[in-house]
């Protein structure tokens, strides 16, 4: 989302396969920003948080894949643009 003005990263969705809670955790740990950050207090919320079985995935949004996660949890940088 653009609160404050401008996207915060270069994808306006991020998938990660995995429920929320998990996701919101990783999401963090990947970004290094919280997914529940409020950059503006008059625009809202930096991000939109939700759980879909189903997700239509776009070109140019983001994924993270379980793959990515196992690969994540053993060390390994996932490769995003900011």
């Amino acid at each position: 989302m653009c609160s404050g003005g401008y996207e915060k990263l270069d994808a306006s969705i991020i998938w990660i396969e995995t429920g929320e809670r998990e996701a919101a955790i990783l999401f963090e740990d990947i970004f290094g920003i919280s997914p529940y950050n409020v950059t503006c207090d008059c625009c809202g919320s930096d991000y939109f948080v939700i759980e879909q079985e189903e997700p239509e995935i776009s070109e140019g949004d983001f994924v993270v894949t379980l793959e990515d996660i196992e690969l994540f949890k053993c060390g390994h940088k996932l490769e995003y643009k900011k």
